[in-house]
């Protein structure tokens, strides 16, 4: 596995319950993981572009982009 997917992974895993396993374990744990990965994905392309989210001015393109990623993904 991916260096990076494996410590999401088991960041994920510190915040969700242990055994014994119900569906909503399971769920609250993916839901967890893939709000992980696209936290981690929007910082990395920030940090790249060398923008910060509170200006706007810079790329609005990518401001709007940024915004509608989290809204659907519910961040």
């Amino acid at each position: 596995m991916n260096e990076r997917i494996k410590a999401l992974w088991e960041e994920a895993a510190k915040t969700t319950p242990t055994l014994p396993y119900s569906w909503d374990d399971a769920t609250s744990f993916i839901e967890r993981f893939a709000h992980l990965v696209v936290e981690d994905t929007i910082k990395e392309i920030c940090q790249q572009m060398h923008w910060h989210g509170d200006d706007q001015s810079n790329n609005p393109a990518m401001y709007k982009s940024i915004e509608k990623t989290l809204k659907e993904f519910g961040l």
